[in-house]
């Protein structure tokens, strides 16, 4: 583990109570770079993106229903609707984790994005988590404990209470379990 890791992970460990009350401050850039490279955090996101349809190659061009966007420039900022349940249902959602305008346009400041890069999605994630007070259950493994807190900002993690179609627990910890034996595997990170 690099000594960027080491610092993150002993601060969550040591100040996981209080990770919630104020908004994620890492020092810099690297800090970013040095917790998306954690094998929880990277099988975490990946159990996200599966949930929200994306744990493919092109998750990152992704865009609510089903439909892609050409430019990491910005988000897409394009509302669009589908059936459901005999109902239209709408939304901005867009890239690998399907962040809303309104999210995207909170989180921008915080992460100081300059684009919607794949990079800057993988922040954006990172921050939720950490708002939501998931970052220390991410990164120590508690699977369950981190999906039930994240389940009022993603909307397809089960007892979301949005309406939506959500993914089951067995599923999604199937799916991070696979995920999480490729990072370990790889040994370097």
């Amino acid at each position: 583990m690099n000594y960027r890791i080491k610092k993150i992970f002993f601060l969550v460990l040591l100040y996981s109570p209080l990770l919630a009350l104020k908004p994620l401050q890492l020092s810099d850039h690297k800090d970013y770079l040095a917790i998306r490279k954690h094998p929880y955090m990277r099988a975490f996101l990946d159990t996200i993106a599966y949930a929200e349809g994306n744990l493919n190659p092109y998750g990152y061009w992704s865009r609510y229903p089903g439909t892609s966007f050409t430019s990491f420039k910005d988000h897409p900022r394009i509302r669009q609707c589908a059936p459901y349940n005999g109902q239209p249902l709408c939304s901005t959602a867009a890239g690998r984790y399907m962040f809303v305008v309104k999210t995207w346009d909170n989180l921008v400041p915080v992460i100081q994005a300059t684009n919607f890069s794949p990079l800057n999605q993988d922040k954006g994630a990172i921050q939720l988590i950490y708002q939501a007070g998931a970052l220390g259950d991410v990164v120590q493994g508690r699977f369950y404990r981190a999906i039930y807190k994240l389940n009022k900002i993603w909307a397809t993690l089960p007892g979301a209470p949005f309406g939506q179609p959500t993914k089951t627990e067995s599923e999604l910890r199937k799916i991070y379990d696979q995920r999480l034996r490729f990072y370990l595997s790889r040994k370097k990170f």
